[in-house]
């Protein structure tokens, strides 16, 4: 029996069904590495992105605890170079009321009603003390209310205006000074000076 047909024909349809089958593989191989490619490309993007989440995260903690400090040492700042300024206020005006005091007429009511006290509170003989300046006002007044029991001492002592007196023995002391007024009254100063310089 003679072989007919196309062996030519056969081979070509062959080849053509195995070569759809290898794009068919081929296709399908591409297809699974894209897969793979994309899934680990979006795994890596997922994990980038957590990762840059986070660390903005902590730079914005730190941030926050650098603008805590900050904040901080500016108030710690401000506030000092407010203090130091109502010191230097204050300072000033306990200058000049030292250096306007004399002659004045507050002044010498005032000097009148401290001798008064100290007289009355006086459990016996007191040494007056003041500053050089209020001697002559502090004498005369002595003179005048002392009732036997004020002396003025015979040293000066730096004050701003007032008086201190002293038993001989050192066993009581009454301080009718400015400067304890002042410091009895310190925080309501600072406060006035405060809200006068500063508009608080």
């Amino acid at each position: 029996m003679p072989i007919t047909g196309n062996p030519e024909k056969v081979a070509s349809e062959a080849v053509k069904g195995e070569l759809e089958k290898a794009k068919a593989a081929v296709k399908e191989a591409r297809e699974a590495a894209e897969k793979l490619v994309n899934d680990a490309y979006e795994k890596s993007l997922n994990k980038a992105e957590r990762s840059l989440r986070d660390e903005i995260a902590r730079a914005e903690e730190q941030l926050k605890s650098l603008m805590s400090v900050l904040d901080l040492e500016l108030k710690s700042k401000l506030a000092e170079a407010k203090n130091k300024y109502i010191d230097e206020v204050l300072e000033e005006a306990m200058r000049r009321l030292k250096q306007e005091k004399q002659g004045a007429d507050w002044y010498k009511e005032y000097m009148e009603r401290v001798i008064k006290a100290i007289a009355e509170e006086a459990p016996g003989k007191m040494l007056v003390k003041v500053a050089e300046e209020d001697a002559q006002l502090a004498s005369s007044l002595i003179s005048k209310y002392g009732g036997g029991k004020l002396e003025l001492a015979g040293e000066y002592i730096d004050i701003i205006g007032g008086a201190i007196a002293e038993t001989p023995d050192g066993s009581t002391k009454l301080d009718y000074s400015l400067d304890l007024l002042f410091k009895m009254e310190e925080y309501r100063l600072r406060s006035a000076a405060s809200r006068a310089l500063f508009k608080e």
